[in-house]
């Protein structure tokens, strides 16, 4: 007999606690007689006698029962030697986009399906899907119908290439599997992308045999949009793509640009092969348009379609308004603040407009900019509050009024007042350069920050703060805080002359532009993503749908936290009044249709020992033979059955 789970018999070592507990349960040492038990005579010595074979049987019994049930649980089985007879076979299906070109996904399949009529009762077949990662589309089955309706229902996916994985788990589960005949059919296209990294120094286990296809036709015709972006000003959009070309050596391809179904514009490009052409198209913006999802496909279609087409999209209302709160300035003194926000609506690259704070919901796609109390309020509060947990960015500027120095509180965040100043104002240090915040500062150097003076300020100080610079005494001076889904910068001094002598310097407004821009990239919700990436969701609940691209159109379902798109397009997704659109697009790595170059590399693959790993197939059976078998339900039952005769003849014992 075997165990499927062998380690449980160490449970059996339980039967010592009964016995022990039997021969603790001695004669007494001090013997009392009592005087009418002599009336008893014979017939009181023949119950002691019955009566301590009764104790016996009990510990018995207990004794079964615990060894039974340490059994059941190691699965007993009787172990049969395998018997190498029959076939098994896996498809490894490469189901990237790659395989679209031209024909060569219709003839692989049928070049597989050949394979598998060899296949008769008996024997075992499976598929298994090479990308993302690999995965059993159906896992080794005696089922050949199964495995037939699969393969003939198969369609390709959207991922890219990687072979080694999949080549190896379909290797390691021929090895395991017990036939004489063991193959692994591999439907791929041979791309070089798909076999770099794999290492052909290591052949597939003993046994199992490798079938290539017949060499696929070349492809005459191939190109791809590597990129696509859009931005905008207040008057056009300005489209930039990149297009490379495969082969052929030259070739002329018309760049359509669409929102739906309108056309918007196209532009014939010249391209050369192994080049990367670079293209800039302006489209003429209306003066209420803010967004724009746009699809850009290459006419005509060439070899390979799925790369002809690439998606884009703009939500101008992203990070260009500002909202600013309402604030009353002493005597003499100007809204610094306001006057530099008005002064960035003018900028052409990134121009920003300034709005104040809605009664009600704050619009998501803004970046607000708090110094007063007017935010900090029971009421308005509610609004900040619901604006971070949308993902919305916030930009405070400490000025330790109550009001916000609760508020501030609340979000574990405490400021401390900087001592006076001596002889020397207070300046920043310590910048983290690191920061994108600060990356065009950094380019450019800090030495204009250092030049600030600082008359007054506050330390901040919070267990998620990270710093974008300390002051002399190390303590934050200016810091980003995760709060909800958005982001709050702290800069701990207010934006006065009466705090730092900043706001008439020259770099104020470039500063607040570079920082304003950079949380504005940052914070965009319009990212452009690739297939099979997972996306974090700017709301807790919504709904996701998939409005343009290839394939079908998605109708709208439930999405919590994060979705993982499986076809390139534009994607929707809507909580409340907000709206977020995503442009999906493919892993170009996949556009380069070269074969792999050195054909004598897949020989080396093929074992030269044709003898199977018995070990390997023999532990396969057994496991195989331990999970079928059911003998555990037997020792199951003959411990019920024992459990009650145990009970009866314990309560008897103890009479």
């Amino acid at each position: 007999m075997n165990w499927l789970f062998p380690g449980f018999l160490m449970a059996a070592a339980l039967v010592g606690v009964p016995v022990v507990l039997h021969f603790l349960r001695g004669k007494p040492r001090t013997i009392i007689p009592f005087p009418t038990l002599r009336f008893l005579g014979p017939s009181a010595l023949r119950e002691t006698r019955q009566h301590r074979i009764r104790r016996w049987l009990t510990l018995l019994m207990r004794c079964a029962l615990i060894a039974l049930l340490a059994a059941a649980f190691a699965r007993p089985f009787w172990a049969k030697p395998p018997t190498l007879n029959g076939k098994a076979m896996v498809i490894a299906v490469d189901n990237s986009y790659s395989m679209t070109a031209v024909d060569h996904w219709a003839k692989l399949k049928v070049w597989a399906a050949s394979q598998l009529g060899g296949l008769k009762a008996g024997d075992r077949a499976g598929i298994l899907l090479m990308n993302p990662t690999p995965r059993w589309l159906v896992p080794m089955t005696p089922n050949l119908e199964q495995v037939r309706t699969a393969m003939a229902t198969l369609t390709p996916g959207w991922q890219t290439t990687h072979y080694d994985p999949a080549l190896r788990l379909a290797g390691q589960t021929l090895a395991q599997t017990a036939a004489k005949q063991r193959t692994l059919v591999w439907m791929g296209d041979q791309q070089r992308l798909g076999w770099s990294g794999v290492d052909f120094a290591k052949p597939l286990p003993a046994g199992v045999k490798i079938l290539f296809p017949d060499e696929l036709l070349p492809v005459a015709q191939q190109a791809a949009i590597t990129r696509l972006q859009v931005g905008g000003t207040d008057r056009k959009f300005v489209v930039e793509a990149a297009v490379r070309l495969y082969e052929p050596v030259v070739a002329k391809r018309t760049l359509v640009l669409r929102e739906g179904t309108k056309e918007l514009a196209r532009q014939e490009i010249e391209l050369n092969v192994g080049d990367e052409q670079k293209v800039a198209i302006s489209i003429p913006k209306e003066p209420t348009q803010t967004e724009l999802a746009l699809t850009a496909t290459l006419e005509p279609v060439d070899n390979l379609p799925a790369d002809d087409s690439a998606y884009a999209v703009f939500q101008g209302e992203q990070g260009s308004k500002i909202l600013l709160d309402t604030v009353e300035m002493a005597e003499n003194e100007a809204d610094y603040l306001a006057h530099a926000v008005d002064s960035m609506g003018v900028v052409q690259e990134q121009p920003f407009r300034r709005g104040d704070l809605p009664a009600g919901a704050w619009p998501v796609r803004s970046i607000a900019m708090l110094r007063g109390e007017e935010a900090f309020g029971s009421e308005r509060a509610k609004c900040l509050d619901q604006f971070l947990a949308d993902g919305g960015t916030v930009w405070i500027w400490v000025t330790g009024e109550p009001q916000q120095k609760s508020w501030l509180e609340r979000h574990q965040v405490k400021i401390t007042p900087l001592p006076l100043p001596g002889a020397e104002l207070h300046h920043w240090q310590d910048f983290d350069v690191e920061s994108p915040l600060l990356s065009d500062y950094a380019q450019n150097g800090l030495l204009p920050l250092l030049r600030i003076e600082f008359e007054a300020g506050w330390s901040l100080q919070s267990p998620g703060l990270e710093g974008l610079a300390n002051w002399e005494n190390k303590t934050v001076a200016a810091g980003v805080l995760g709060v909800g889904r958005g982001r709050v910068v702290l800069f701990g001094f207010p934006p006065s002359r009466a705090a730092s002598n900043w706001p008439g310097q020259s770099s104020f407004v470039p500063f607040l532009h570079q920082m304003l821009t950079a949380l504005s990239a940052q914070g965009s919700l319009t990212p452009v993503l690739r297939v099979g990436q997972a996306i974090v969701l700017p709301a807790e609940k919504g709904t996701w749908s998939k409005i343009a691209g290839s394939g079908a159109l998605a109708p709208q379902e439930i999405a919590h936290a994060a979705v993982t798109p499986e076809e390139p397009g534009i994607y929707e997704y809507r909580s409340g009044n907000n709206v977020w659109r995503y442009a999906v697009n493919l892993d170009t790595q996949e556009s380069d249709l070269t074969p792999w170059p050195q054909k004598s590399d897949w020989l080396a693959l093929q074992s030269k020992d044709p003898n199977p790993e018995m070990k390997a197939v023999a532990d396969a059976a057994t496991q195989e033979q331990g999970s079928q078998q059911n003998n555990w339900w037997w020792m199951v039952a003959l411990a019920l059955v024992l459990l009650p005769m145990e009970l009866a003849l314990a309560n008897r014992t103890s009479l």
